[in-house]
């Protein structure tokens, strides 16, 4: 488990260009897990969600608090993403490293 979590952190190793899998660096790879995990469409339909909601638009309270409940909406979303995209990604490494 330790690490796993050491995974998470950066390192000198992640922006080498000297290893490469398949012509892919570990930046490369790095940055296509953070751009499966952000998933553009849901930031999309979080705003539209948002847009649709029925509030007095011309009271600012109330639009601040519909602007406050759609960025906890998408960061809760976002971060159950990224758990689920790395417990994925952790599964997948076990079953290929040790071929079972």
């Amino acid at each position: 488990m330790g690490d796993v979590l050491k995974g998470l952190v950066p390192t000198g190793e992640t922006f080498s260009s000297t290893h490469s899998i398949g012509g892919q660096t570990p930046l490369t790879g790095a940055l296509g897990i953070i751009g499966a995990t952000v998933m553009p469409h849901n930031l999309y339909l979080h705003s539209a969600v948002s847009q649709t909601r029925k509030i007095n638009r011309t009271d600012e309270d109330e639009i601040a608090n519909a602007v406050r409940f759609s960025t906890w909406d998408s960061n809760i979303q976002l971060t159950l993403a990224f758990f689920v995209n790395s417990l994925l990604l952790i599964m997948g490494v076990a079953v290929f490293k040790t071929g079972q």
